[in-house]
């Protein structure tokens, strides 16, 4: 969902963005509720904080599709 083309988009699919991201976050915190407080940092950081706080809200508003290549293209600019 979160590369999909902005005329595939519709309505229904905004709030199943909402409930698929949240099984994620309820899977991905089940699944490394064990790991020691420290590494915890890594593993719930930024990539984590995206996708469970802005994806479901920019998929409302913008083709993530065309966010993803922004995106690319500034770590590209970097690597230069």
């Amino acid at each position: 969902m979160a590369y999909q083309s902005e005329i595939n988009r519709v309505e229904r699919d905004i709030l199943h963005f909402f409930l698929v991201t949240l099984k994620f976050a309820v899977g991905y915190s089940k699944l490394f509720q064990s790991v020691e407080k420290k590494k915890k940092r890594k593993i719930f950081g930024t990539p984590y904080h995206s996708i469970v706080s802005h994806m479901p809200v920019m998929y409302r508003f913008m083709s993530l599709l065309s966010v993803a290549a922004e995106a690319e293209e500034r770590m590209f600019t970097d690597v230069r």
